[in-house]
């Protein structure tokens, strides 16, 4: 079994809100949890470092990927038998959907929240993904307006949070036409500090804008607020 500590709070945090009311909007802010996700899948483990994957299956003997957020809901799998435990993240189930037609999904904690991402869904995503390798459709750069409720709100909770260093606020523009903001936040702490940060910058947001929370400490992040100024620096 895996002796990484799993935790996906901002993840079951977004398969609440859609599963109380699914829209666009809490279906975009699941999304954006789950591609950044790791979950606990149980394998067989055989020779030569190959795996088996278990599955379970619906009422209709529809195959589903058991996938678990925590090993909290792990526990609840009470046939898991000799199976091991591997951390996963959406590239490893593209790659195992990809390789087997007959999976129609994954069920994220099929014994307590059952949340279901269909084939088609994971496909989308994958499709989603190439398009951002490929730099053909993804553009990101500085907002051209930053609505003053927002960025008020920001700021008030940034000065509330002494583990926030400095935050910049971008905008991804996708296929030319669909913008959401980014913000990336130069964090002091540890990853689940910085979850709950998410959650309650999520929670203290009062417009309508839709918006991806990611740390600074990638070079991913560095890259791409090269030479912008911080929306916030704590002084």
């Amino acid at each position: 079994m895996t002796a990484e500590k799993i935790e996906n709070n901002e993840l079951l945090y977004k398969i609440d809100l859609l599963s109380k009311e699914h829209n666009e909007c809490n279906q975009k802010l699941f999304y954006q949890a789950f591609k950044k996700s790791k979950l606990l899948l149980p394998v067989i483990l055989k020779e030569e470092n190959s795996i088996n994957i278990i599955k379970i299956s619906d009422e209709r003997g529809n195959d589903y990927l058991p996938v678990f957020t925590d090993l909290e809901n792990l526990s609840l799998y009470e046939d898991i038998g000799d199976a091991q435990v591997v951390v996963f993240t959406l590239t490893d189930f593209i790659q195992i959907i990809n390789a087997d037609s007959n999976i129609k999904g994954i069920a994220i904690n099929p014994f307590s929240n059952n949340f279901i991402v269909q084939r088609k869904n994971i496909r989308f995503l994958e499709e989603e993904m190439l398009n951002i390798k490929s730099g053909e459709q993804l553009s990101i750069g500085l907002p051209e307006n930053v609505p003053r409720l927002l960025e008020n709100n920001l700021i008030t909770y940034f000065e509330k949070n002494q583990k926030i260093n400095s935050a910049y606020l971008l905008q991804i523009v996708r296929r030319q036409r669909d913008k959401s903001l980014l913000l990336v936040v130069d964090f002091n702490g540890g990853e689940g500090e910085f979850q709950r940060t998410v959650r309650e910058l999520e929670m203290s947001i009062t417009t309508e804008d839709i918006f991806e929370v990611i740390s600074l400490d990638t070079d991913f992040s560095k890259e791409i607020t090269e030479g912008k100024t911080p929306i916030y620096n704590k002084q």
